[in-house]
């Protein structure tokens, strides 16, 4: 969402941190499926359960940041 809590149409760029040292940052590929709606794939290099930490640049100077455990069989 923006500063006002209206959906973020301007998401410039995404990336994926996962919790390895050996893993670098992974660029996650975009596409709007409509206003404000966004969907993004990015390809994890090993099965495992990783803290994942995720990055939007939303305009030219705001990010926000998501967290989460995810589990790939």
């Amino acid at each position: 969402t923006n500063g006002v809590g209206q959906p973020a149409l301007d998401v410039q760029d995404a990336s994926v941190v996962l919790s390895s040292d050996a893993v670098e940052r992974l660029p996650v590929a975009l596409t709007a499926i409509d206003a404000a709606h966004w969907t993004g794939t990015v390809q994890l290099p090993t099965p495992g359960s990783w803290d994942v930490v995720v990055r939007l640049r939303i305009g030219e100077f705001r990010e926000e940041t998501l967290t989460g455990t995810m589990t790939v069989s």
